[in-house]
């Protein structure tokens, strides 16, 4: 049997214990309802849909990852964000009659609900907890993409991207609280997010903020330090 087909078979939904989730959010009651209206399926691996296509509906994630990116004419990736439990994927796309600017693909084992266009609708029409969650959750989608416009507008180099980067996910982890953070993602994740080629370009950027005494890093992960200090580098960095 496939591996990874194996391991979604083993995955179970956190549905009611997701706090993300504009579906889990909403009251018992309409919960039970919108469970045995959109069931859950599994999926191993493979494209959800393609940038360009036209939206049909919307996918909740109740389990695994799945990767956001997009591409240009000359083959290059650029990693948007890795999606997670709880999110809603193509909702605001389906919402502005517009092509999916993305590309879905699942890279970890998922348990997936899909909303076709006309029942996601009705339900933002009866169940008003879920279109105030979405709300929410869209809100905070529109925070990233103004985070992601700041880093390629204003950064100059590479390495004030990185900066960015990481202070935005220490952000997200810690909601400006004092503290460390440790990220599992790779150089290569890294290297899709911030727009350059190399891994190996990954590797000098990561030993330079080291070197500035912001990050550490030990066996693939890093430990954020000094969040603000990140902040101050991306901001002053002259390459």
């Amino acid at each position: 049997m496939n591996a990874k087909k194996s391991e979604a078979r083993e995955l179970t939904p956190a549905c009611r214990a997701c706090a993300r989730c504009p579906i889990c959010r909403v009251s018992d009651e309409e919960w039970e309802k919108i469970d045995a209206l959109i069931p859950v399926y599994r999926r191993a691996r493979g494209v959800l849909f393609r940038e360009g296509e036209r939206p049909q509906g919307v996918y909740v994630i109740c389990a695994g990852q799945i990767k956001q990116w997009y591409g240009d004419e000359r083959g290059r990736r650029f990693l948007w964000r890795t999606s997670g439990a709880g999110e809603v994927l193509g909702a605001i796309t389906l919402l502005a009659g517009q092509s999916y600017p993305t590309t879905a693909e699942v890279v970890a084992p998922c348990l997936l609900r899909f909303i076709p266009r006309r029942v996601f609708f009705t339900l933002l029409e009866e169940h008003r907890g879920v279109e105030r969650f979405l709300l929410e959750q869209t809100a905070q989608r529109l925070y990233e993409v103004l985070g992601l416009l700041r880093a390629f507008t204003l950064s100059r180099t590479a390495v004030e991207r990185l900066a960015w980067l990481l202070y935005r996910l220490w952000v997200e982890e810690r909601g400006w609280e004092v503290g460390e953070v440790r990220l599992e993602m790779s150089r290569q994740e890294m290297a899709e997010r911030i727009g350059v080629e190399a891994v190996e370009t990954v590797s000098r950027l990561l030993r330079r903020l080291v070197e500035a005494g912001v990050i550490e890093r030990e066996r693939g992960v890093t430990l954020i330090r000094d969040a603000h200090g990140l902040r101050r580098l991306c901001e002053r960095e002259e390459g």
